[in-house]
């Protein structure tokens, strides 16, 4: 989803960075091998699949095109119809625990794993994070019917119904990280997921557009006059930054691995290219810049949405 927005506006921009083609192979390599486990375990749980007709959706960085190094996958599978007892239940189980076990090597995230359209339809009212993730939502496969199914009624019954509710959570989500995060200006300990200015604010910005216009290109922004064509292509080189830095976050392995700690700076720094005795201070000083600019503008795009000044 990503890559097309940014090859689009972009262009040639989008084939300078290895580190996002990185990114962007390593989602397509797990989705080729998630293909695969599905075709090959599905056979075996003949009954379940007839009964329940389910697709394995993909949600978060898998969704979005998006897989970093000892990155979780957020997959999950829906199913039709309604389980009435534990028998029928344990169908869909075994199914579920046979794509796990095919699945090694990757951290399974997602949760629920396992759920049916009206219970993704309820917890969607009630969890702003999982609304999140099922506006995402992508087909990987299994049952294209059940998956259509799905998407009508999610528009319908929660995305229609919940637009400005929603945007009104994500400002105020995003009020909640200022308090507890506080990780624009210092470079150690931001997080260049979580932190305000960060991933998730873009991310936020996508989500937004989606729910109020139905298309992932925010290109569409700039056509309402909610963002400025240099503001758009700012936040798209903004984020390619930001993608660049959690990459190799990542292949440092930390505990933490969307934190920048002291020990790493300057190893962070020169794999992102910078040189000379003062390249850890241009770095925090080019983090700092873009993430104030992120957190401003989406910011701004937000407000604007909820006052319906478009």
């Amino acid at each position: 989803m990503i890559e097309s927005i940014i090859t689009k506006w972009l262009h040639s921009d989008a084939y300078a960075f290895k580190e996002l083609h990185r990114v962007w192979e390593r989602a397509r390599h797990v989705e080729k091998v998630l293909c695969v486990v599905w075709a090959s375990v599905t056979p075996l749980h003949f009954r379940a699949v007839q009964e329940f007709r389910p697709v394995l959706v993909a949600s978060g960085g898998l969704a979005r095109g998006e897989i970093y190094p000892k990155s979780d996958v957020d997959v999950r599978v829906i199913y039709a119809g309604s389980i009435t007892g534990s028998d029928r239940l344990a169908i869909l189980a075994r199914l579920l625990d046979g794509l796990r076990r095919k699945f090694r090597g990757f951290k399974w995230l997602a949760s629920p794993a396992l759920i049916g359209i009206e219970e993704a339809l309820r917890l969607a009212r009630l969890e702003p994070e999982f609304f999140s993730a099922l506006l995402e939502a992508r087909v990987i496969a299994g049952n294209i019917d059940t998956f259509l199914a799905f998407e009508d009624k999610f528009w319908s019954q929660c995305v229609k119904e919940m637009r400005d509710q929603y945007l009104r959570t994500r400002i105020e989500d995003r009020r909640a990280r200022i308090k507890s995060l506080n990780t624009v200006t210092p470079i150690l300990g931001v997080n260049v997921k979580r932190g305000i200015g960060g991933m998730l604010d873009f991310w936020d910005l996508l989500w937004s557009n989606y729910v109020m216009f139905g298309s992932w290109d925010i290109g569409v922004l700039a056509d309402k006059k909610l963002l400025t064509w240099d503001e758009l292509k700012w936040l798209l080189r903004a984020y390619i930054f930001l993608v660049r830095v959690r990459e190799h976050l990542h292949r440092f392995a930390l505990p933490e691995r969307d934190s920048i700690e002291s020990s790493i700076v300057e190893d962070l720094a020169t794999a992102l290219g910078y040189e000379g005795p003062q390249k850890a201070a241009q770095f925090n000083h080019d983090l700092r810049r873009i993430m104030s600019g992120i957190a401003r503008i989406t910011l701004k795009v937000q407000l604007m949405l909820l006052r319906k000044a478009f």
